[in-house]
């Protein structure tokens, strides 16, 4: 069991992007899909696929909590309040057990950790006395509260010891009743041995049986079309609802709510209270003031007030979706699109639409327009660095511009004067973005699948130029990704195991002759890649060009030599000395993607965490996992790093958190340096210096003149540990921090005040 302070988590997160301490995180996830609501402590309470999050109906504020404030795990498909001990428990869809109380989150992982042969989940929560009764997948478990333990486990007592699945159960008198997809079981409380199937017996043996309750003291389940009340083995009538599976029933402040296939209806005394039509809810309860809260799928939480016709919505700051296809940086802005082609490359019409994330919060795309109403899946997304336009490109759909983050153009065979092709797909045509980026004089590059001619650039006059490749066309129907060397070749990604394809248009600074490309392969002379299946490339500040493969990751020292005959250019393996013995650098690992930080220091993304490398790769600084971090995941699918505030986004297959790095880009000059914490006190551990000029050298100086410390900046930020040499914390008193460039032409001195 593990305690984490969420209240503490909370207020790390309180400051703006700018006061964001090193080494913080945030979580960027969307809320607006509920699996499961709670009220408790004149609060509703929200579990939701990224985590959770809390109204606070009297003050109408939100909260949310995630794996940065402290949750085991992301996906919460069941919360319930237990009054009587004023405490939250929370199921995650992997049957992770979280308990909040008193702003603490303690970690229950005991029937996670269970080896179950068939499915394994939680369908609802039951308190009693001081247990809580989870039915399951796979039988009963009894959870003590006060133990804070699982103290039985009710299995296979279905017909015979058969395994059977109970979706919920209530306890009424001396009994306990739970519901099976054959029927009600029930069986004594007070019997010494629940485990015995013979201690269970059918008091209504049909299918439908999702949900029992006890309303009003009595017990009511449903079954196919009506609500039923056993009455001492007699079953009455409560009232009829149609051919309809119930998802969820509630008892709450007198009302018995139902939730059905296509409604969501409040009884009283078998009487119709009121009834929702033509929804398709998840969850549907009713607090005290009679205030109706449905958690919904795709809007958040509705809420439906008594006697008034409009409902309130209510989904905290987020992005659009948890996927994440692609992202770039705008200054200290962030672009995400969020859907595209599936894994075999074919187009699954998500409408996510895309991102934007200003540092504070999320704005999601949602401008009406006639032509991008039709679109869908949103893949690829660049920020032209000079005019600071848009562009998103569509993988079925062509490609639009933004304007001051509003809709301005869009890029199809036939409007303005776009050179995209399409490809024919029986009556219909695609227009298919793979690949976007821009190149040192704005022009945008295009990868377009199942075009002729697959590269295509548009300059920022809106003129348009196609390139064949030759005999290299067919080499693949798609390419994910464009990146440029210094020499302006373009690297292409090909998934599905074809490689990485180099190319160069030629009649350019580099290249005066024709266009020329080459496929980069596993064979001495050609590439030497580890694998044909690569994830990502990345260009460093030195330009060498790092590559992530399904086997490892390697890099490219030479990429000017790629079309020089007979001049070897084949990729190197980073080794490394662990424990006096050579080895590769992540050895034959998946690598899922790789990015440079403002440090030149690079990021790598596995199926184990995420990894800060040194410049040249000799060194782990740094490794992220979802036990040792906030990282909601170990399965790390991109990486971004901000270089205006150094801030490091993971994206992974759970979704996004960030963390706030330690390099950013370097200053003209020392105008804007600045020191903080200042002062520092003894509860501090470290001090910033921002505002640098890239690569400063800094001499941390007493009052005497005595050097006690020397560092060297990150691109534009360098932190202090607030020791000497020796590595014993200073003493109090004024220190000057001499900030100087590496060829010392440019300097600055600030002071800082450390007490004890």
């Amino acid at each position: 069991m593990r305690k984490i302070n969420l209240y503490i988590f909370c207020m790390l997160l309180l400051g703006n992007a700018a006061a964001q301490k090193l080494g913080t995180w945030k979580a960027h996830m969307p809320f607006s899909h509920i699996n499961s609501l709670a009220e408790g402590n004149d609060e509703v309470w929200a579990a939701t696929n990224s985590g959770l999050f809390m109204f606070d109906y009297t003050y109408n504020s939100v909260r949310t909590f995630t794996t940065v404030e402290g949750l085991g795990e992301t996906e919460a498909t069941l919360l319930r309040y237990n009054e009587a001990q004023k405490l939250f428990m929370v199921v995650y869809a992997n049957t992770n057990i979280d308990i909040i109380e008193n702003e603490n989150v303690s970690h229950y992982p005991d029937i996670l950790k269970t080896p179950i042969i068939g499915k394994k989940q939680i369908n609802h929560i039951y308190y009693y006395k001081n247990f809580a009764y989870l039915s399951c997948s796979f039988g009963i478990i009894r959870f003590d509260l006060d133990k804070r333990e699982i103290s039985e486990s009710y299995q296979n007592v279905g017909v015979g010891g058969s395994s059977v699945e109970i979706n919920s159960l209530t306890i009424s008198g001396d009994s306990i009743y739970a519901a099976t997809p054959a029927g009600i079981i029930a069986a004594s409380i007070l019997s010494p041995n629940l485990a015995d199937y013979h201690q269970w017996k059918y008091i209504y043996q049909g299918s439908g049986c999702s949900q029992i309750i006890t309303h009003e003291n009595q017990i009511i389940f449903g079954v196919d079309t009506a609500l039923l009340i056993y009455n001492n083995g007699t079953l009455i009538p409560y009232y009829y609802i149609g051919k309809h599976l119930i998802t969820t029933m509630e008892s709450n402040h007198g009302n018995l709510i139902v939730n059905k296939g296509d409604s969501i209806i409040l009884l009283k005394n078998g009487n119709l209270v009121s009834i929702y039509r033509d929804v398709v809810k998840n969850h549907v309860i009713q607090i005290k003031n009679g205030d109706i809260y449905i958690a919904d799928n795709s809007y958040g939480l509705i809420i439906h007030h008594p006697n008034v016709a409009s409902a309130d919505f209510i989904a905290p700051n987020g992005p659009v979706s948890k996927n994440l296809t692609d992202m770039c940086f705008d200054g200290t802005d962030l672009w995400t699109a969020t859907t595209g082609p599936n894994q075999i490359f074919s187009p699954l019409y998500g409408n996510d639409r895309f991102s934007h994330y200003d540092g504070e919060r999320w704005n999601n795309f949602t401008q009406s327009h006639p032509v991008i109403d039709n679109m869908r899946d949103f893949y690829k997304i660049a920020v032209n660095p000079f005019n600071k336009k848009v562009y998103v490109g569509s993988f079925g759909y062509g490609m639009i511009e933004l304007v001051n983050n509003k809709f301005s153009q869009a890029f199809i065979p036939g409007l303005n004067g776009c050179k995209l092709d399409s490809l024919k797909l029986g009556s219909y045509s695609i227009f298919q973005i793979s690949g976007l980026t821009f190149d040192d004089k704005g022009n945008l590059w295009i990868s377009n699948p199942g075009a002729k001619d697959v590269i295509v650039k548009m300059d920022t006059n809106y003129k348009w130029e196609s390139y064949n490749l030759g005999s290299l066309s067919g080499i693949s129907d798609v390419f994910v990704d464009i990146v440029l060397d210094d020499l302006g070749q373009k690297w292409l990604v090909a998934p599905r195991g074809k490689g990485i394809l180099v190319f160069d248009e030629g009649n350019n600074n580099f290249n005066t002759g024709p266009p020329r490309s080459k496929l980069l392969g596993t064979d001495v002379g050609s590439g030497l890649l580890p694998d044909m299946e690569v994830s990502q490339v990345a260009k460093d500040k030195d330009g060498n060009m790092w590559v992530a493969t399904k086997k490892g990751l390697v890099v490219f020292y030479s990429p000017s030599n790629i079309f020089m005959p007979k001049t070897n250019f084949d990729a190197q393996r980073i080794v490394i000395t662990v424990n006096g013995k050579p080895q590769w650098l992540f050895g034959e690992d998946v690598i899922n993607c790789v990015a440079v930080d403002p440090a030149n220091r690079k990021w790598v993304g596995t199926r184990n965490g995420a990894y800060l490398i040194s410049a040249d790769g000799q060194k782990i600084l740094k490794n992220y996992t979802k036990d040792n971090s906030p990282l909601i995941s170990n399965f790390v699918s991109r990486i971004g790093v901000n270089p205006t505030t150094g801030e490091v986004f993971f994206a992974t297959d759970k979704g996004m958190v960030s963390v706030k790095g330690d390099a950013a880009k370097g200053n003209d000059n020392y105008d804007s340096l600045v020191v903080f914490p200042n002062p520092v006190n003894s509860n501090h551990g470290m001090v910033t210096i921002k505002g640098l000029i890239d690569n400063s050298n800094i001499k941390i100086t007493d009052a005497a003149g005595n050097i006690v410390n020397e560092i060297q900046s990150n691109g534009g930020i360098a932190t202090w540990d607030i020791k000497n040499f020796k590595g014993e914390r200073v003493h109090t008193g004024v220190y000057l921090i001499f900030s100087n460039t590496a060829d010392a032409l440019d300097h600055k001195v600030a002071k800082v005040l450390v007490f004890h």
